[in-house]
């Protein structure tokens, strides 16, 4: 999905060449597509400290893009779908792989959670991604970032439940659903003030 909205991008950028902000979004995209190039070979080869340092600038790029393109006044529903769209459900996954990455190589290191178990530690990083998320959809009114995050929620959802970490199960449970309740309330919220 992410692939398809930055091919629908790529040809749509064509449309703002003249704009003012293209120059800097597309230095960005460019840093972008290199890091996330570069952060596949290295996480294939298992450099671990390489894929992590690469990830942060995967995730400070497109923070770039992001806080870039929130400054522009989007007129039309293909620039919103094409243009603004990709890079916030972009970030949004990339939030969540740096937050799996950091633990993969926290991992690597034989850390061992310090004064929290595994499950703790797992569970903190859930509510973490998902205060974050929350921040930035009603700070920047992009409640689709909210539907990355449940995607993933969902995952881990299905990957823990009736094991023996059932209690991490239970609570991306309970952040998918209260996303799914925020990105609805968010939605209509921003849909009505629009319309005013």
């Amino acid at each position: 999905m992410i692939y398809s909205l930055l091919i629908g991008f790529v040809i749509i950028q064509f449309s703002i060449v003249s704009k003012q902000y293209f120059a800097e979004l597309s230095l960005w995209f460019l840093a972008s597509c290199s890091f996330n190039v570069s952060w596949i070979l290295v996480w294939h080869y298992q450099l671990i400290y390489a894929s992590a340092l690469i990830m942060l600038l995967l995730l400070f790029s497109l923070t770039k893009i992001f806080l870039l393109l929130q400054h522009q006044a989007f007129t039309s529903w293909g620039e919103k779908i094409l243009i603004k769209l990709p890079f916030t459900i972009y970030l949004a996954w990339i939030c969540v792989a740096t937050i799996a990455n950091i633990s993969a190589l926290l991992v690597s290191l034989s850390w061992n959670g310090g004064i929290l178990t595994p499950s703790a530690w797992t569970i903190t990083m859930i509510c973490t991604a998902g205060v974050i998320g929350i921040f930035i959809a009603e700070r920047y009114r992009v409640p689709a970032f909210l539907l990355v995050l449940i995607w993933a929620f969902f995952g881990i959802y299905s990957k823990w439940n009736a094991t023996e970490n059932q209690s991490i199960s239970n609570i991306a449970l309970i952040e998918l659903i209260l996303l799914g309740i925020l990105f609805l309330i968010f939605q209509f919220r921003f849909q009505r003030k629009s319309v005013s």
